[in-house]
């Protein structure tokens, strides 16, 4: 069904604001979306009275109780009717945050969505002027579209009626100038039920520099790589100028030792020289950095 009304499902906050543009437009079409704008009393007060001019057949006029049940279950019946289609147009995760009278009534359905995720007015005029003035022609299949993109982002801009003081510019400048490396921040501050202060935010960038060089200074560099070194001096070779690992070890594991090592300890062993003393030797500087 929603690729019959070429709607993308409403899933989170990032998305309702084109989701409502697009479930509007739907609604109205089929006559329904004034079930969503209210539970009915004012329409139907305003129904019977249209009712009651109406000329009749009869010689006595329907009542206005009659005339009342009448235009309520037409009401309900309608509102039920767009509650399905809004229904057909929402997430699985969306669905399941919803009541079960919600399905039955477009009013409350529509209210409850609005309340869970709904910008506030102030979060979404930052992200959409960001969006605004992140928009390039080449992203778009042609000029229509691009000049489409623009309108109907500068439409929902003018509906916050958000007032541009000193500090929300401040701070549309900073979600519109800083680097790729803040857009975790920028983020953040647009999942906000409202947008952080420019002290609040000046703040927040600091602390964010403040760990990015931490993190990449020479002494954090070095301390990592040591880190990521797991070598550790072997039990059996306390002294052994050249850290190895316990599983590397030539005396733990005797298989492990090349030729030329097996070849000179052998050598050793004939004279009675212990391998300690391999350090007596012209190449022993050299040798026991290899050994040990």
């Amino acid at each position: 069904m929603t690729e019959h009304f070429k709607i993308t499902p409403l899933k989170d906050k990032d998305g309702y604001a084109n989701w409502l543009i697009d479930i509007r437009a739907i609604l109205r079409t089929r006559n329904y979306w004034i079930n969503t704008q209210s539970d009915g009393a004012e329409v139907i007060a305003a129904g019977i009275e249209l009712l009651k001019a109406q000329p009749t057949t009869t010689e006595e006029a329907p009542d206005k109780a009659t005339l009342e049940r009448r235009a309520r279950r037409e009401w309900t019946a309608n509102s039920e009717k767009a509650a399905n289609i809004i229904t057909l147009t929402l997430h699985a995760s969306v669905k399941a945050k919803l009541l079960e009278e919600d399905f039955n009534n477009a009013f409350k359905m529509m209210t409850h969505l609005k309340k869970l995720y709904e910008p506030s007015t102030d979060t979404e005029f930052f992200m959409l002027m960001r969006e605004l003035f992140d928009t390039k022609f080449w992203h778009f299949p042609g000029t229509e579209s691009y000049l489409t993109h623009i309108h109907t982002i500068n439409d929902k801009i003018t509906r916050t009626k958000v007032e541009l003081t000193s500090e929300k510019r401040a701070l549309l400048c900073l979600t519109m100038t800083l680097p790729s490396q803040f857009d975790t921040l920028v983020q953040m501050w647009g999942l906000q039920d409202s947008p952080p202060t420019f002290e609040q935010a000046s703040s927040a960038i600091l602390e964010h520099q403040r760990r990015a060089d931490d993190k990449n200074s020479p002494v954090s560099m070095s301390a990592a790589l040591i880190k990521n070194v797991n070598y550790t001096h072997c039990k059996l070779c306390p002294h052994a100028k050249k850290p190895h690992r316990p599983e590397d070890c030539w005396k733990a594991h005797p298989e492990k030792r090349p030729d030329w090592a097996k070849e000179k300890n052998g050598n050793n062993t004939k004279t009675g020289t212990a391998m300690t003393t391999v350090s007596n030797l012209p190449q022993s500087a050299g040798l026991q950095s290899f050994l040990f």
